[in-house]
């Protein structure tokens, strides 16, 4: 009998004699309006509880685990914020976005205490981590998802215009098929278990098992799972399980057609691109420390990475978009604010976001109407002045 047979059961996904829901899940009420917080790994729904209790005892410490992996991870995750919004109640104008109609499309008809499982199970970071680790440019397992064409020219492009040194950066796709490949997705999961094998293995088949019994998911390709893009570079994480991996962007099939949702089209993706290529230019021009508390410092880092972005995609020796485009840009950022204030991961209200790509974009059109380009310090010295006016509070 398999190790994780009886969190199967709970689940609903195994039957046979010997073999019990955990107590307390048959006498539950699906009905009943169970919280689920993905952020603290916590629930009052009595029978995700009972199959946590069940994992907790099979694999001791496996919470701790995945948080960690979680936390030391460089990827950006706007789906935890997403499903899991916490506004703050006065100071900010801060709603639901775009991206928060189209999380609710691809999760409608997705059981909400099967999705708060794999979340706090890690599979949302697994194909993340599977990228991260393990994929290289020209692997077909990583190709570039949506335009490959478009995101490698504007690739290229990005490499022209910033001065820093670039070749080394490698850009990969990661998609959700990885959750459907029993070998990759044990490789994962050894990393973030520190488990064995042969557990590896098991709990890998317990979280295909739960990903199968909800079609929506398709297998592990519903958008969810790859609703995030993120820049790498091993020097900026103290962290052993990331030496010799080298610098990457890594673009989520998810995200791309996430921003083909909200109609942004190619825009919306090179928007992306180019945000995650400013992060690099803060690794390389020493722009990512700050004397701030979090989550005002993660705040300013991705702020400065919006208007970065937007400076780059304005500039007419940077990616040279039309007016009509940059506003595709600006929206891109707009719909991945988020509202989790309290959060370490804290990324700007959309409003704020949107205010810094604005002020990003139109730095470069003056610029260039002058016939320059600004140096990298001198762009941050003039964002640094002007950060207390895009996050002052806006509310009436």
């Amino acid at each position: 009998m398999k190790k994780f047979a009886s969190v199967l059961c709970g689940l609903g996904m195994v039957a046979g004699v010997g073999l019990s829901a955990p107590a307390g899940a048959a006498e539950s009420d699906p009905q009943e309006p169970y919280t689920y917080d993905v952020i603290t790994m916590t629930t009052d729904d009595p029978r995700a509880q009972a199959v946590l209790a069940e994992l907790d005892a099979q694999v001791p410490g496996w919470r701790a685990k995945v948080q960690a992996a979680r936390e030391a991870a460089p990827a950006e995750q706007p789906v935890l914020e997403a499903v899991n919004r916490a506004i703050n109640p006065d100071d900010y104008v801060c709603g639901a976005t775009a991206l928060d109609a189209y999380v609710d499309e691809i999760l409608t008809g997705v059981d909400e205490w099967t999705f708060f499982l794999l979340a706090i199970l890690g599979a949302l970071e697994m194909p993340t981590y599977d990228a991260l680790l393990y994929g290289t440019q020209g692997d077909p397992d990583y190709a570039l998802p949506g335009d490959a064409k478009a995101l490698n020219k504007a690739f290229s492009k990005l490499k022209k215009f910033w001065t820093i040194p670039s070749a080394d950066i490698q850009l990969i796709g990661m998609h959700g098929e990885m959750l459907a490949d029993r070998d990759r997705l044990t490789r994962i999961i050894s990393v973030f278990y520190g488990t064995d094998a042969a557990d590896s293995a098991e709990i890998a088949d317990l979280i295909t098992e739960m990903i199968a019994s909800e079609p929506e998911l398709e297998g592990g390709e519903n958008p969810i799972f790859t609703l995030n893009a993120f820049a790498f570079s091993a020097e900026e994480i103290n962290e052993p399980l990331f030496e010799g991996v080298p610098d990457k962007i890594v673009m989520g099939e998810g995200i791309i057609d996430a921003v083909n949702w909200m109609g942004l089209g190619t825009a919306g993706s090179e928007a992306i691109l180019a945000h995650e290529f400013a992060h690099h230019v803060q690794f390389e021009a020493g722009l990512i420390e700050a004397d701030l508390p979090e989550p005002e410092a993660t705040r300013r880092v991705e702020l400065m990475a919006d208007a970065f972005a937007s400076y780059s995609a304005a500039h007419r020796t940077g990616l040279n978009l039309r007016k009509d485009t940059i506003l595709k840009v600006q929206a891109s950022f707009y719909n991945v604010g988020d509202c989790q204030f309290d959060s370490p991961g804290h990324h700007g209200t959309p409003n704020q976001r949107l205010a810094a790509a604005t002020w990003g974009a139109d730095l470069a059109i003056k610029a260039q109407k002058q016939g320059h380009k600004v140096s990298i310090s001198t762009l941050s010295d003039k964002f640094e002045a002007h950060l207390p006016i895009l996050v002052a509070p806006d509310a009436p």
